[in-house]
């Protein structure tokens, strides 16, 4: 009852992305509701599954989980938006993809900690750690919004197993240390100086 309640909201009454939107089409042009600095192009929603997100036309989500995750993705970039809207639905293909594998069928409300767990390997698998990461983010956000709605049949706690990768952010000597010596030396900085004095010729 309450995951046909979100999906009605969803569907009838959210404006996000047009108040004229094509539910039913296979792919949702979100340009004027995603701006990513730099980037040139449309933005776009494909309901693609895990394993044909990459291609152009390949197989879709599954009904009913394709419902869902319109309904995800309409209501979160209404409350909560982001520029990378695909690590959003990156989480949400893994979970589809979950479920089949666990439970034969993609009804979201059979989610649960195994089900999250086996996304998150197939994350792992997929892409590059500092990427699986901010999925998984996403991941553990979707986790939190079905259990806070009562969108799933059994309770569970779920946290993001897949671990941030080490990056120049970081604090500490170590990591101090570690910049200091991706710097240049002395003596290339003091030869910049020299090497240009000494060019005659805009080539030089």
């Amino acid at each position: 009852h309450n995951l046909k309640g979100f999906i009605d909201l969803c569907r009838n009454e959210l404006t996000i992305f047009g108040a004229d939107l094509d539910w039913n089409a296979g792919i949702w042009d979100v340009t004027p509701w995603v701006f990513i600095s730099g980037r040139k192009g449309r933005v776009a929603l494909t309901w693609s599954n895990h394993d044909t997100s990459k291609q152009k036309m390949g197989a879709l989500l599954s009904p009913p989980f394709l419902n869902f995750v319109k309904s995800y993705m309409r209501y979160q970039h209404g409350m909560k938006p982001t520029k990378i809207v695909g690590f959003r639905l990156s989480a949400l293909r893994a979970l589809e993809r979950a479920l089949l594998e666990l439970h034969g069928e993609s009804k979201v409300e059979k989610a649960d900690a195994e089900a999250f767990n086996r996304s998150a390997q197939l994350i792992r698998d997929k892409f590059k750690a500092s990427t699986s990461y901010r999925i998984g983010s996403q991941l553990g956000m979707i986790s939190h919004f079905l259990l806070e709605n009562k969108l799933v049949a059994h309770a569970f706690i779920w946290k993001n197993p897949l671990k941030r990768s080490r990056d120049k952010n970081r604090m500490g000597k170590k990591a101090d240390k570690d910049r200091l010596n991706k710097l240049p030396s002395e003596a290339g900085l003091d030869a910049l100086p020299h090497v240009y004095n000494l060019a005659i010729d805009a080539p030089d």
